[in-house]
């Protein structure tokens, strides 16, 4: 009898346990995972880093840049990101949002600091009109980036391409020839160097041309390489020029030489010569 009694909460214990792993208590079971995914991001809170601060004196661009990055590489996961990012703001952007914290939907939200960043970036705010920022952008890249004459064309082509990436930002997409136009003014080259880009490139002025006629207009190339050493040049050039010499003065000796022959030859026939005038008389 004892034997059934004990087989009977057996089986009532197995049925519990299957109850548990199919989720028979499932308040129990939703809290422990709640606890667990705070417990989980106030444990990752510590090695993830803080997010970027920001008081309103230093450009919006720069630090939405620095706090997309923090979000792309933190390991804080959920609703902890919005209240640390807004943590990290001080002065007037602090006394803008700060009224978040009383949004209990913001603060429980798991996207709530892309919320906060996306409020932040309206023009009403710290984000530039988009108008504003297009036409900056194309005046840009038509009166402003300009190289110096100190300037390599690598650290030239790095301003070049980010002040054509902001245009693009604005789906903008420029013909080919004129952004080639534009960059020959960019390049401010003379009229010589602007007739030997149109030899090199065969009349074409697209910037994929015009920079690979750049790059290879100003590579300098060391006479090492090109297996040319100048002091060897030059002995060699001052060898070829002593040689030169030497083979032009043996040929004005010998030429003497004969010289003097010819004339010992008719020195010596001339008194011949007036004996038999003599004889004949």
């Amino acid at each position: 009898m004892g034997s059934d009694s004990d087989l009977a909460t057996f089986r009532r214990f197995q049925r519990f346990l299957r109850a548990e792993q199919d989720g028979g208590c499932p308040r129990r079971t939703r809290r422990s995972r709640e606890d667990d995914d705070d417990k989980e991001g106030h444990e990752q809170k510590g090695q993830a880093g803080v997010p970027p601060t920001w008081d309103g004196s230093t450009p919006f661009e720069d630090y939405m840049i620095r706090a997309r990055l923090w979000l792309a590489t933190t390991k804080v996961k959920g609703r902890f990101r919005g209240p640390l990012v807004l943590k990290s703001l001080t002065g007037t952007p602090l006394e803008t949002f700060k009224h978040y914290v009383k949004e209990l939907m913001w603060l429980n939200g798991n996207g709530n600091a892309e919320t906060l960043l996306s409020a932040m970036d309206q023009p009403e705010h710290y984000g530039e009109d988009q108008q504003e920022h297009m036409l900056r952008a194309l005046s840009r890249v038509t009166y402003h980036t300009k190289r110096s004459r100190t300037e390599t064309w690598r650290d030239f082509f790095a301003r070049w391409d980010v002040a054509m990436r902001k245009v693009r930002h604005h789906k903008i997409a420029l013909p080919a020839e004129y952004e080639g136009f534009l960059l020959i003014n960019g390049l401010q080259l003379h009229e010589g160097e602007t007739r030997a880009l149109l030899n090199f490139t065969r009349g074409c002025i697209k910037p994929v041309s015009i920079k690979d006629w750049l790059r290879k207009n100003e590579t300098k190339l060391a006479a090492s390489e090109l297996g040319a050493d100048k002091k060897k040049t030059s002995s060699v050039l001052h060898t070829e020029m002593d040689y030169d010499v030497e083979i032009d003065n043996d040929q004005d000796e010998e030429l003497d030489q004969e010289i003097a022959t010819l004339e010992t030859f008719l020195t010596d026939l001339q008194p011949d010569q007036e004996a038999d005038e003599t004889e004949t008389l």
